[in-house]
């Protein structure tokens, strides 16, 4: 939802050397579950149906899902749609950190 739409991109943000089988495993999982979900409005619209507003027509629900993730997901990034790009790559370094575990 953030930008990124490719697995191959999702990968480049967590996995930092692709020769790296063990995180490519534990990534592996997440991939398959999300692999309906292949456009950015596809990914916002999911977000958009999980946040409790009833009744909403898929336009308001990915509006709703924009408004949350550039306000409201790690504001410390930025809160603006031009920060979407620093905060996908802070989720990457979170999801490394915790795969490194």
């Amino acid at each position: 939802a953030l930008g990124s739409v490719t697995d191959r991109d999702i990968m480049d943000h967590v996995i930092y050397n692709m020769e790296d089988t063990e995180m490519l495993e534990l990534l592996r999982p997440s991939l398959e579950e999300a692999s309906g979900i292949q456009t950015q409005e596809l990914a916002l619209d999911y977000i958009g149906k999980r946040s409790g507003i009833t009744g909403a027509t898929k336009e308001k629900r990915i509006s709703y899902a924009r408004e949350v993730l550039m306000k409201e997901t790690l504001p410390h990034c930025g809160v603006g749609e031009r920060c979407f790009t620093k905060k996908t790559f802070f989720v990457g370094y979170m999801t490394h950190k915790l795969l490194s575990l």
